[in-house]
């Protein structure tokens, strides 16, 4: 056994406080850094006021400052122990060196347990010049909706489908794997998504994309 079973300094708080452990994503990109004790105050759900309206849940997470080297910001991501995603939304100080941050999980509003993980493409060059696409994770465990099942053939395009997610999508170029182990190209993003809606993206299967190398997947 490579460690105590229980540990004082580390599990004495989450049983205390009822607390547990939370990994704070950066803008929601991977990698995150992991928070050892956090405590969750729930909020009554509300729901949104323009668009379609979504069931949001909302609550404010309390930690230690000391464990969020560099601080949290608005539209970071705590994942907590279930895998939910609660975005930031506002961060104040808290008594005894914490910082209390109000957040929302949407993911109420997608469809029950389906997420994709996103990844991006870092280009360098190849041996002729040409760009080639280095993939990296950006977000893991994404909860989203689809417009159309992929291959519809009611689509507005056929092979293309129409994804709704809970993440914010800087310019860049993107795949994403879905639950089926399935992974679509993302030739546009339609809206990039912030801290009030969804990304919108529309998504091609990977093998009709013809967009990268495949041995690149």
């Amino acid at each position: 056994m490579s460690g105590p079973l229980f540990s004082p300094q580390d599990d004495l708080p989450l049983i205390a406080d009822g607390g547990e452990r939370v990994t704070l994503l950066r803008e929601g990109r991977e990698p995150g850094v992991t928070i050892g004790w956090a405590f969750r105050r729930p909020v009554p759900p509300v729901r949104g006021d323009r668009g379609d309206p979504l069931l949001r849940v909302e609550g404010v997470w309390t930690f230690l400052e000391s464990a969020a080297p560099g601080g949290v910001r608005s539209g970071d991501v705590l994942r907590d122990a279930d895998g939910r995603r609660w975005v930031v939304l506002a961060v104040s100080t808290a008594p005894a060196g914490r910082l209390a941050a109000w957040c929302r999980d949407t993911s109420a509003a997608f469809e029950p347990g389906s997420t994709i993980d996103i990844q991006i493409a870092e280009f360098r060059k190849g041996t002729h010049g040409e760009p080639m696409p280095v993939w990296r994770l950006f977000a893991a465990g994404v909860p989203c909706r689809w417009g159309e099942p992929p291959g519809d053939a009611d689509a507005p395009q056929p092979g293309i489908s129409r994804l709704w997610a809970d993440v914010r999508l800087p310019a860049g170029t993107y795949r994403f794997r879905d639950r089926l182990g399935r992974m679509f190209a993302v030739p546009r993003i339609i809206k990039p998504g912030s801290l009030t809606e969804p990304a919108e993206i529309e998504a091609v299967p990977w093998a009709r994309a013809g967009l990268y190398d495949q041995a690149n997947q």
